[in-house]
């Protein structure tokens, strides 16, 4: 259940694109976190695309990067994605980004996707007034499963 903040530079897609991107981004890191095909995750699951002019990104190095930049935050409660899930989807999401903004996928260009995640206590993240835990989470999924019998 991430919440993801999506920044783009705003000439490379169209916004359906990008609301294609952050669909399929979101769908990966859910498969990450255990909670793909649960309709309870993908009703806390979002995106916000935040679309960067060229000229609000600057760099101390003069001069335009010869590949635009794309930043991913990933917001998540801790616990749902451990240190192997996340250098996996570092390069899964990065050919994902790349690939719907027609970028050739190299060694070149995957430095220019940057990924960041920040993961948030009990009791950190919260909806209205109850606070989110990874535990409640699956808890959720779990309970959600067996009621239409996907487990």
């Amino acid at each position: 259940m991430p919440m993801l903040d999506l920044y783009l530079p705003e000439s490379r897609l169209t916004p359906e694109q990008a609301n294609a991107l952050a669909r399929s981004l979101l769908g990966t890191i859910q498969e990450a976190e255990g909670v793909a095909g649960s309709a309870f995750a993908d009703r806390v699951t979002w995106a916000y695309i935040h679309w960067v002019w060229a000229d609000n990104l600057v760099s101390r190095v003069p001069g335009a990067a010869p590949y635009p930049l794309f930043r991913l935050e990933i917001q998540t409660l801790a616990g749902l994605l451990d240190r192997d899930a996340k250098e996996g989807l570092g390069l899964s999401l990065s050919r994902l980004v790349l690939t719907a903004a027609g970028i050739p996928v190299s060694n070149e260009t995957l430095p220019t996707v940057w990924i960041l995640f920040r993961d948030y206590a009990p009791g950190d993240w919260m909806a209205g007034p109850q606070a989110g835990t990874a535990a409640g989470i699956r808890q959720a999924v779990a309970a959600e499963r067996r009621v239409y019998g996907l487990t």
